[in-house]
């Protein structure tokens, strides 16, 4: 039962009434010949302007399910979104001919239009069908009885017999989610990503390459299509573990255990980047060895960190104890995938500056010296700094999230280059999550050496035969390896944190 859903009665008429304002706005709009992008938003926003006005009222936000949800769930759904839509296209193929994108008055409208209207009809639906009708019918019956009659009224809605697999899909997936949440957000993510694919399908830059895999290879495409949609399905539908009463007196201390205060973890940090940076020119300008440069600079900051952790020790100051071991298998998934998944967000900065030449720097290098100079130092040293002191002790006095993104900019600025902002932004925030999470720099110093190891192995074009797979699947490569992060992430994500054991120590 859905505690703060619209009771049973109102919730049925409030989407009646919703359903009849949506219908009859564009029927009228149409009928009096008005434009195609008056006619596509003009039904769907009389539908959420006619729920917004009943349901008005100090708990509107509850009555709707407008509240957060945890992460998991909207990795989940955006996973599910992003491998639906394709098997999706391929059902309708086999039912029928591919329809255009629906037309009034002869208009067909443009990727823009097309993206509103998407947009708005994500909305109304997760307002209507899963925010109302479901929540309302979970209060009286029970939560499968509830999801298939708000599914069969979304099928009904709007639904042509080529596009009716997808509907059902949406519906059931997107009713469950409301459900097990009390929240239509996962559910608007789900649309919302398909309803991108599909604008995404009118652009022919798009749609060429991803309708010549349908046709070229159909079965191994379709294989893996699902595959994606059921691992985004067990990310959002996991169980839920109950939190123990440790878990629970965690949650209300923020700060990690035994790390730098505020200041003092700054302070560290400042003296730590001081001889990163002066200990590289001084070997540079002595040597002139960029190699030798960069090894005595990371040694430095490591140094610098051990030294300042003097007292209770350096592990309980910077987070060396060991997690449990799901979270070292995470780490490892996502340090070997998630360059490959995210590869492809390089794409402006290389048209913007030119191709990278990280191979030609490496190529020069011994692979096992690549190894332990480019993965092995780097992910001691840096996330002995970035995550050991940076984050942990922003964490003593900011929120979680805010000391995340912070220090997990300042490792992206670190790198001082376009082609290693986003990337390491990115690796940063996972990095910060699953430290504070876990209360331990382990996992972090794991993804960071998979990442860079692969990063080495890639430029030496190992292992060959995976190098050669990838180049000849430049579309299923990074999408296995994206779903394989996503469901690492939902790992990590899964369970109480671990107990903060002890008060922050002063710096």
């Amino acid at each position: 039962m859905t505690s703060r859903a619209l009771t049973l009665r109102t919730g049925v008429t409030v989407a009646a009434a919703a359903l009849v304002a949506t219908m009859l706005t564009s029927a009228t709009v149409v009928g009096w010949h008005g434009p195609a992008t008056v006619a596509i938003i003009a039904g769907p926003f009389a539908g959420i302007v006619t729920v917004l006005i009943a349901t008005r009222g100090p708990d509107q936000r509850d009555r709707l399910g407008l509240r957060g949800v945890r992460a998991r769930y909207l990795i989940g759904a955006v996973v599910i979104g992003a491998s639906a839509w394709l098997w999706q296209i391929m059902v309708s193929i086999a039912l029928t001919a591919p329809a255009p994108h629906r037309a009034f008055n002869g208009e067909l409208p443009g990727p823009w239009v097309m993206g509103l209207d998407h947009a708005i009809t994500a909305l109304v639906t997760a307002m209507l069908f899963h925010g109302v009708l479901a929540r309302s019918l979970a209060t009286r019956w029970s939560g499968p009885a509830a999801i298939a009659l708000s599914t069969l009224a979304l099928a009904m809605f709007g639904s042509t017999p080529a596009g009716l697999p997808g509907a059902v899909f949406l519906g059931v997936v997107a009713g469950a989610l409301a459900l097990r949440t009390d929240s239509i957000a996962p559910g608007l993510a789900l649309l919302i990503v398909i309803g991108l694919f599909r604008v995404l399908m009118t652009t022919h830059a798009f749609a060429s390459p991803v309708w010549h895999l349908v046709f070229a290879d159909r079965a191994a495409l379709l294989a893996t299509s699902i595959t994606l949609t059921i691992a985004g399905l067990a990310i959002a539908l996991w169980p839920e573990r109950a939190p123990t009463a440790d878990a629970r007196e965690a949650a209300t201390s923020p700060a990690p255990s035994g790390t730098f205060d505020l200041r003092g973890g700054l302070a560290l940090a400042v003296w730590a980047l001081a001889a990163h940076v002066l200990v590289g020119q001084a070997v540079v300008a002595w040597s002139g060895s960029p190699l030798a440069a960069g090894i005595a600079a990371q040694l430095a900051t490591a140094v610098i960190i051990v030294g300042g952790a003097r007292g209770i020790g350096v592990g309980a100051r910077v987070g060396l104890e060991l997690p449990e071991a799901r979270y070292l298998a995470a780490a490892i998934v996502i340090g070997i995938c998630k360059g490959e998944a995210l590869g492809w967000t390089n794409a402006p900065v290389v048209a913007a500056f030119g191709p990278d030449a990280w191979k030609d720097r490496l190529n020069p290098v011994d692979l096992g010296v690549g190894i332990g100079v480019f993965a092995v130092l780097p992910a001691i040293c840096e996330e002995l700094l970035f995550r050991g002191v940076i984050a942990r002790a922003l964490a003593t006095a900011w929120s979680h999230r805010k000391a995340i993104i912070v220090s997990a900019l300042a490792f992206a600025l670190s790198h001082h280059s376009p082609y290693q902002l986003f990337g390491p932004f990115t690796s940063g925030l996972i990095a910060g999550y699953i430290t504070l999470r876990t209360d331990s720099i382990v996992p972090a110093m794991l993804t960071h050496f998979c990442h860079n190891a692969v990063v080495v192995l890639g430029a030496a074009d190992q292992p060959a035969g995976l190098v050669d797979w990838l180049d000849a699947h430049p579309v299923l490569g990074p999408a296995i390896a994206a779903t394989l992060t996503a469901a690492a992430i939902a790992v990590c994500a899964l369970g109480p944190p671990r107990n903060a054991r002890a008060s922050p120590a002063p710096g």
